[in-house]
């Protein structure tokens, strides 16, 4: 059977280099485009935050955003679901 590990907040720095998605002027994500993109809600989020599963947001004025590229390399990272019939 196949692990389901979720990626770190250690391991979105490698795996982003990986995919190539180091840019050279990053582009922040707000919270309800994030919150869209996942499909997940915002205590949800919180917790993967606080258990240092999901890459942690960033202070913009009042607001807080994340490192579109950190999102996406946590994205790639996920682990790739096993079908019926795969026979791994």
């Amino acid at each position: 059977m196949s692990s389901t590990k979720t990626p770190s907040a250690g391991d979105i720095s490698t795996v982003a280099a990986d995919y190539g998605l180091n840019p050279k002027y990053p582009r922040l994500i707000s919270k309800p485009e994030l919150l869209e993109r996942l499909g997940v809600s915002y205590p949800t989020l919180w917790n993967w935050m606080r258990c240092g599963t999901f890459p942690r947001s960033r202070q913009l004025g009042g607001k807080v955003a994340w490192i579109e590229s950190e999102v996406e390399a946590w994205i790639a990272a996920l682990p790739v679901r096993r079908l019926e019939g795969d026979g791994w």
